[in-house]
């Protein structure tokens, strides 16, 4: 299994989320090993529910079925830990912190208690944004299998800059490791809009990368299923599904602007795989 590295050894080069969010971070539960290849794999995940939601139960199922370690770092608004993981393979490791610097502050953390695994072939952090997946993810993950570039994504976009998608993003033979992404991860602050967590992380993210001249590509280009501009998971969701990405953005199902879409969405993702994707959800939020 992975284990935690003490914190003591870093404790000087953490940035401000990390500094105040790892002494009330909890381990539940460690990841058991993948198998085959070496893989590992961080769900990110926010919620209010004392389950995790049939999306996050299938995503970290299809993700050990592919052979990945994985393991769930969940927030909650007051740090309440689920009550009930019945629902979830034993395999899979849970960790539990505080709600700061959203999804980049838990993939940090995962990276701070599971140090071991940044040497791993296949780094993939992802997140409930999405939500599935509907189908199996073999081909998507082959992708990231067979790339010769140190940083993969499942979908890239224009908006706002030419960046990776945050959402479902592999690191490649150990570049995590390495002391610009390290610090990168390390830094990782508080944002306030969504807006700025976009431009300073997953944006930010894609600058680091262009900088120290690490090689990124994109399983499905933002060019194949968009004009310049729009946002790949909003405005090509049926495109995407046509080009194998068998998930739908969250905010498609769970937000009053997108109501006219919902049933579109629904319909067709009933016709693929048949299954209706707002049974997978954990809540619905209004905007």
């Amino acid at each position: 299994m992975i284990g935690p590295r003490s914190l003591r050894t870093s404790r000087r080069r953490l940035g401000p989320v990390l500094e105040a969010t790892l002494p009330q971070t909890t381990i539940v539960r460690r990841p058991a090993p993948g198998t085959g290849t070496s893989r590992f794999a961080v769900i990110a995940s926010f919620g209010r529910r004392p389950v995790p939601s049939r999306s996050i139960v299938e995503l970290a199922h299809e993700l050990r079925r592919c052979g990945f370690a994985v393991v769930i770092v969940r927030s909650s608004p007051g740090n309440e830990p689920w009550t009930d993981t019945s629902a979830l393979d034993a395999s899979v490791g849970y960790v539990q912190r505080p709600n700061a610097g959203y999804d980049f502050g838990s993939w940090a953390a995962a990276m701070e208690l599971f140090p071991g695994a940044l040497a791993y072939d296949q780094v993939l952090l992802t997140n409930d944004s999405i939500v599935g997946p509907f189908g199996g993810l073999d081909v998507l993950l082959d992708d990231l299998a067979t790339t010769t570039a140190d940083v993969w994504a499942a979908t890239s976009t224009l908006q706002l800059g030419p960046h990776l998608q945050s959402f479902f993003v592999g690191y490649r033979r150990g570049v995590l490791r390495e002391p610009a992404l390290r610090d990168f991860w390390m830094g990782i602050r508080e944002h306030g809009t969504k807006r700025e967590i976009i431009e300073e992380h997953e944006i930010g993210l894609s600058r680091v990368l262009q900088a120290e001249g690490y090689s990124a590509t994109a399983a499905i280009p933002s060019e194949l299923v968009v004009g310049d501009g729009d946002n790949p998971t909003i405005d090509g969701w049926d495109r995407l599904l046509d080009a194998g990405f068998p998930f739908v953005k969250r905010e498609l199902l769970t937000t009053d602007r997108f109501e006219r879409e919902r049933t579109a969405i629904v319909h067709r993702v009933r016709d693929m795989y048949g299954v209706d994707p707002e049974d997978w959800i954990e809540d619905v939020v209004s905007e």
